[in-house]
């Protein structure tokens, strides 16, 4: 699995909003799966800025979404350029189903 981390400094925005700015997009992240999206995370600070968290199946995948048109698409509607940090996520501990992964493996069952 791949980690993108991603953070933008954003003005400040109550839960509810934050919670309505996020379902806005949601349809288009779920239709991502085929594009090697596992799952995506949304965040966002009470003091202001945001970001996600993305879960990918490989290097490749995060990569062809994190491109400068992406970059540019986020500035523009949100005013504040993203950063992204990248993570290869090699081992997971899994509280929510008792599993340990490593290399995409189940460790234990």
């Amino acid at each position: 699995m791949y980690v993108a981390i991603v953070r933008m400094e954003t003005p400040a925005v109550d839960h509810d909003m934050a919670v309505q700015i996020s379902l806005s997009s949601t349809e288009k992240f779920a239709a991502m799966k085929d594009k090697g999206l596992l799952m995506k995370y949304y965040l966002s600070r009470d003091s202001g800025g945001s970001g996600g968290v993305y879960i990918w199946k490989s290097k490749a995948d995060a990569e062809a979404w994190y491109t400068p048109e992406w970059s540019g698409r986020l500035e523009e509607a949100y005013g504040a350029k993203p950063s992204v940090i990248f993570y290869d996520s090699f081992v997971q501990v899994d509280n929510t189903r008792d599993h340990i992964f490593v290399d995409g493996a189940s460790q234990s069952g």
